[in-house]
């Protein structure tokens, strides 16, 4: 691509430098253009978005529009801690802790959560542990795997001797 991205920060302050090799010139974001504090460069970038989250909830980043969004508790984050995002069509589907899954709706502007009480393993989705595809959403969780099946609304838990069962799931990446 023409943009290579870097999250730099600290506890107190992050901020996110893009290298444009087209210009040879480095562009620098921060608190003022509506990072929050804590949130690093973690995330993915698509054709249009840049995506970063960090322990005060989420950001997008609109490539087109030259615009951040903020996705944080202020704005309705369910959970101050994001570990992940998956874009699928309107919906962001968020990794968080200590809330478990959380769905936002970009059309509707509602959230949805959901937690051990809905199936899900546990509500600490670690970082880097949260795909997607067209049926299912996968979920990795400090206590196993879960997967969410779209078309049922349903949670699933993966169970097996000496494996996946009661261990933290620490990545999860799907082919295409």
């Amino acid at each position: 691509g023409d943009n290579s991205w870097v999250g730099d920060g600290e506890e107190t302050e992050s901020i996110i430098s893009c290298y444009d090799s087209l210009t040879k010139k480095w562009r620098v974001f921060g608190e003022a253009d509506g990072i929050p504090t804590r949130n690093r460069m973690r995330g993915h970038i698509t054709d249009d978005f840049l995506w970063c989250y960090g322990r005060d909830g989420g950001n997008r980043y609109d490539k087109e529009t030259d615009t951040w969004t903020a996705y944080t508790e202020d704005e309705g984050f369910p959970a101050r801690w994001a570990n992940a995002v998956v874009k699928d069509g309107t919906l962001l589907w968020w990794g968080t802790e200590p809330e478990g899954v959380c769905v936002y709706d970009e059309l509707s502007g509602v959230w949805i959560d959901y937690g051990e009480e809905d199936g899900l393993l546990s509500e600490h989705v670690n970082e880097y542990a949260l795909v997607g595809d067209e049926q299912y959403i996968w979920a990795g969780t400090e206590n196993g795997l879960s997967r969410y099946d779209k078309s049922r609304d349903l949670w699933i838990t993966f169970v097996r001797p000496e494996s996946i069962a009661d261990r933290a799931v620490i990545a999860v990446e799907a082919d295409e």
